[in-house]
């Protein structure tokens, strides 16, 4: 097979994928004639056409033209074979990773029922011609949920709807963790509202004394707030946060343990959810400013998530979300989940020679 053979087997395998493709979608949304498609379905291009039709010989079949409006017509193809199309089916793929379906989940801000319920669904129209011809294959493999659009199909795989379901319902769990532990922490421990700092660092300035020419006096290294005074002042600071930390551990360890408090907040969560959902499902939205975003409270809120939450509360049930993995999920300050890790200390080397005496 020679170069240009090659290219016209690859183009006819797209074209039978695109032409395939369309009338499987065609037939999920119940379309009269699905098999019948315009030129433009083919081939977009004008310049391609007639290499497409070619391409394509006895796999499509021209039946005439079609009224678009009173001034225009369009050119109908039926199309033929489609018992062919298996061999060009591809395995779609679909969320289940619990940090993605997190960041689908949140903010949660659903106006109805079927957004919630077929959270990280493909949608038909929306997923590759090779996709649906598999889907169409392989029917059984597959979740198929119709909205009351004829043009709303959802799709998503059987075999992962479990572990869909698990990651929703600690999505929730750990959102909560994320956005109200430093309350809880404080509750928990018997410290008093505000003990525990939120920011995510804090950095001291410490200037350098040998820096400039002009700070090369008696009064700067040693006089009163000179850089004498600066450098004690942070080294009991810093052996303050040391002191601190050992404290708040020795809280920590009275309460049972870092895993232990974590466990008994999720517990917590989880039972709160459960209580409140009967009552939240059937409220309404909360109301709120234009522009303005909704709140975290007011988003667990949330009717619509509230009745998703009473239908599979099976899930919510600590057993079934933490007896595999009890970590705790990252989330970054935007209340974003990212696949990067938490950042470690990491000591600079002219920080460790000063320490060692090498300068």
């Amino acid at each position: 097979m020679n170069k240009q053979q090659r290219e016209d087997l690859d183009r006819t395998n797209e074209l039978l994928t695109r032409i395939w493709g369309t009338v499987i979608k065609n037939k999920y949304r119940n379309k009269p004639n699905p098999d019948e498609i315009t030129i433009d379905q083919i081939e977009s291009h004008q310049g391609r056409i007639q290499k497409a039709i070619k391409l394509l010989g006895r796999n499509i079949k021209y039946i005439g033209e079609q009224k678009v409006t009173t001034s225009r017509s369009i050119k109908m193809y039926k199309v033929l074979n489609l018992d062919q199309s298996k061999q060009f089916a591809k395995e779609p793929g679909f969320f289940d990773v619990i940090k993605l379906i997190h960041n689908t989940l949140f903010p949660i801000n659903y106006d109805n029922q079927h957004d919630m319920d077929t959270l990280c669904y493909e949608h038909l129209l929306d997923m590759k011609k090779e996709h649906v011809i598999y889907v169409y294959w392989n029917e059984k493999e597959f979740d198929i949920v119709r909205g009351d659009d004829r043009n709303d199909i959802r799709i998503y795989l059987r075999a992962s709807l479990d572990k869909r379901m698990k990651a929703i319902m600690r999505s929730l769990v750990e959102h909560y963790v994320h956005s109200f532990f430093h309350n809880h922490i404080e509750d928990c421990l018997g410290l008093r509202s505000g003990a525990i700092k939120t920011e995510d660092h804090f950095s001291p300035k410490i200037r350098n004394f040998a820096a400039y020419g002009h700070r090369f006096t008696m009064e700067k290294f040693y006089g009163k707030n000179g850089f004498l005074d600066e450098y004690t002042h942070f080294r009991d600071y810093f052996q303050a946060l040391i002191d601190h930390m050992k404290d708040f551990q020795t809280h920590i360890d009275k309460a049972g343990g870092h895993a232990a408090i974590i466990e008994q907040y999720r517990k917590e969560i989880i039972a709160s959810l459960l209580k409140k959902a009967p009552l939240a499902a059937f409220s309404t939205l909360p109301k709120k400013e234009a522009y303005q975003a909704t709140s975290i409270a007011d988003q667990y809120k949330n009717p619509y998530l509230n009745a998703f939450i009473l239908k599979n509360a099976q899930y919510l049930n600590y057993d079934v979300l933490y007896s595999d993995d009890k970590d705790i999920l990252y989330i970054d300050q935007n209340g974003r989940c990212s696949f990067a890790e938490d950042t470690t200390f990491q000591p600079k080397f002219d920080e460790l020679e000063l320490i060692a005496g090498k300068e």
